[in-house]
């Protein structure tokens, strides 16, 4: 029974809204007198946090992070030269020296602990249990623009019109898009699926911006084309108002174009091959 140690331990919480109080766990600090122990861990993944939250400052959290661990191994490093120990009651009376609790954004669980013959190993159960059990959960999978693409491909086959696309480049001499289904009829029609099932609010504006910017540079090009962007939605539903600020952002392209939502393709794709057909049909009557 000598190797039983009593310990104590906080974790660190990220609280979005102090109104809700919704939180989550980004850490724990263990302590014991005892065992003459003292350990902090933090996430240096900050994916679960934004997952919950997409608009935090994620810049500013990595270097509050940071802060926390410094400060951290500072009293741990003071511990060295002077009688921690005997000065310190609990995991609680430490991590008020690294953070006081007020009305931040990080702050301190309730108190709690147990007894362990590991007081590494019991940090990291700890760890584990509090701060990092769910992120490969939060790491949801999202739908690429290949995922996207494959779908619209799938739904031309099924119409026996995927033959007739073909890849197009729309030149310029300072800039060119490549479009991987393009069929001509007069003009060049252009499919470009798109996935907007991103992570959070600044990557959905950005790829719009990106793909507006992108017609900009080719909006002078002797190719007259249409661009038919059919887009996924992201998963999370309070992203919705991002999105919409992205249909916007891509309906101001300076090439005039359209939007259509991958869930509303079926009928997109159904009048392209009524033209196509209907096209080649005028051709051999011709």
């Amino acid at each position: 029974m000598t190797g039983i140690k009593k310990y104590s331990y906080v974790t660190l919480r990220y609280c979005h809204d102090s109104v809700t109080r919704e939180f989550v766990n980004i850490g724990v600090v263990v302590f014991s007198s005892e065992g003459k122990f003292l350990k902090g861990r933090y996430t240096d993944r900050i994916q679960r946090v934004t997952a919950l939250f997409p608009n935090i400052d994620r810049d500013n959290l990595r270097h509050i992070i940071r802060s926390v661990k410094s400060a951290t191994n500072n009293i741990i490093k003071m511990g060295e030269f002077c009688d921690l120990f005997s000065g310190i009651h609990n995991a609680e009376t430490v991590a008020r020296r690294i953070i006081i609790n007020d009305d931040s954004a990080l702050r301190w669980s309730p108190l709690a602990g147990g007894i362990s013959t590991d007081l590494e190993e019991t940090t990291e159960h700890l760890f584990e249990r509090f701060v990092t059990r769910y992120q490969e959960n939060i790491q949801k999978h999202r739908r690429t623009d290949h995922e996207v693409f494959t779908n619209i491909l799938s739904k031309l086959n099924s119409r026996n019109i995927s033959n007739k696309f073909k890849e197009k480049t729309i030149r310029t001499k300072t800039d060119e898009i490549d479009f991987k289904l393009a069929w001509k009829n007069g003009k060049w029609h252009c499919l470009q699926p798109l996935s907007f099932d991103l992570s959070d609010g600044d990557h959905i504006r950005d790829k719009a911006r990106k793909w507006t910017g992108h017609l900009l540079a080719v909006s002078e090009s002797s190719d007259e084309f249409t661009p038919y962007f059919v887009v996924a939605k992201p998963n999370s539903s309070h992203l919705q108002k991002e999105f919409d600020h992205a249909l916007s952002i891509l309906k101001k392209s300076p090439v005039p174009s359209e939007i259509i939502l991958e869930e509303e393709s079926d009928l997109f794709i159904s009048k392209m091959a009524e033209d196509i057909f209907s096209h080649e049909k005028k051709g051999s009557d011709n």
